[in-house]
Order: structure tokens, then C-alpha cells, then sequence
């Protein structure tokens, strides 16, 4: 017997529920170690002989996961941390949180990543690649940012140099440097190991 239209989307619905309510589950077994708890000596080896999953699996749910509780921790009040939700899919699905996955250690810049994404995709979800482009689009933006800020701080320091005045050159451009160090520690932490390499290092 075919599904109608409405019939579909509701069982749609459904199976996704049951998809997020599953990868919960996972995510307190595998954080509780419930394999050492039933005398598994391995994750994968409970994975594999109480679900009949192969560990791969079990990972890419366990991520699912764990991205969807970072979207929605509601103790993060950081800009940009509130979730602007799309009407057809509040949360993304596991396609889509794989190009969130890189993001896992930055939570703040995933969620802007995915509010970005849903507002560059107003009449549908965004698709898996929609969200890639907007993380690389994100990270290049604040890599752009930041190197202009820091080269801001090179002239500034240079402009200092040039007035041969000893005390400036002692006390003074000794803690621009302190800020310049400090505000790259942080800003690579930001965006990331990959694009903190490109950025500019007072000699």
C-alpha cells in the first residue's frame, strides 16, 4: 500500500526522532562505558555484538549526536550562540552535521556556521554542501579579519620605532607585542589549526 504525500512526511518524521533518540541513547551508553559495565573489553566489541553495528557506525552516530547537543546548549550565552531554526528541519541531520564535525571543538563558530547556512537557504534546509561552503566562507572571513587586525598592530609598532624614544621602545611595544601574542592564541583557537597558519607573526 503507497503512502500518500502527508502519510510519508509524517513517518518521515518519525524515523528521524527515532534516529536522534537512538544516537542519545548510544551517546550515554558509550559516556557511561556501559561495554566495560557488561564485560566487553572494547566499544566497538559491544557495538558490534549487541547491535549488530560496526564501529564506524556507532562513531557517526555518537558525532550526530554530540554536534545536535552542542547546537542546543542552552548554557552557552556567546554571540551568535542562540540557533535560528528552519521550519522544514530545526536541527541538522546526520548528512549535514558531518560538514558541522570539524567545528566540534569550536562550538561558538558552529553555530554561526549553522545559523549562516539556514539563512543563506530561507525556502529549504541547507544541503551538506551549502553548510561546507558557508564553514570555508566563515573561516576565511575571520582569518581575513584577523590578519588585518594584526597588521594594523605591525604598523603601529613600527610607527613607534622610528621615534628613537627609549622609554616607548622599552615599556610600551613590549606589551603591543604581549596583545599581539595573546590575540593570536586566541583567534587561532577560533578558526582553527589549518587557518591559524596563515596568520601574520610580528618578527
Amino acid at each position: 500500500m503507497k503512502l500518500s504525500k502527508e502519510e510519508a512526511t509524517s513517518l518521515t518524521q518519525e524515523i528521524k526522532k527515532d534516529i536522534n533518540s537512538l544516537g542519545h541513547k548510544l551517546l550515554k551508553a558509550y559516556e557511561g562505558d556501559a561495554h566495560e559495565a557488561l564485560g566487553y573489553s572494547t566499544w566497538r566489541e559491544y557495538a558490534v555484538t549487541e547491535f549488530n553495528i560496526d564501529n564506524s557506525r556507532a562513531y557517526q552516530l555518537l558525532t550526530h549526536v554530540r554536534i545536535l547537543a552542542t547546537l542546543s546548549d542552552e548554557g552557552d550565552h556567546s554571540p551568535g550562540s542562540t540557533i535560528v531554526e528552519h521550519k522544514e528541519s530545526p536541527m541538522p541531520t546526520e548528512g549535514q552535521a558531518r560538514e558541522l564535525a570539524p567545528l566540534r571543538n569550536r562550538p561558538s563558530v558552529m553555530r554561526q556556521v549553522w545559523n549562516e547556512a539556514v539563512k543563506r537557504s530561507p525556502q529549504k534546509p541547507p544541503t551538506a554542501a551549502l553548510i561546507k561552503e558557508t564553514r570555508e566562507d566563515y573561516l576565511a572571513r575571520v582569518t581575513r579579519y584577523v590578519n588585518g587586525y594584526l597588521q594594523n598592530m605591525e604598523y603601529v609598532i613600527d610607527a613607534l620605532t622610528t621615534l628613537n624614544n627609549h622609554e616607548i621602545e622599552d615599556k610600551l611595544i613590549p606589551l603591543i607585542r604581549d596583545a599581539h601574542f595573546k590575540y593570536l592564541e586566541i583567534s587561532s583557537k577560533i578558526i582553527g589549526p589549518n587557518e591559524a597558519s596563515s596568520l601574520r607573526r610580528i618578527k
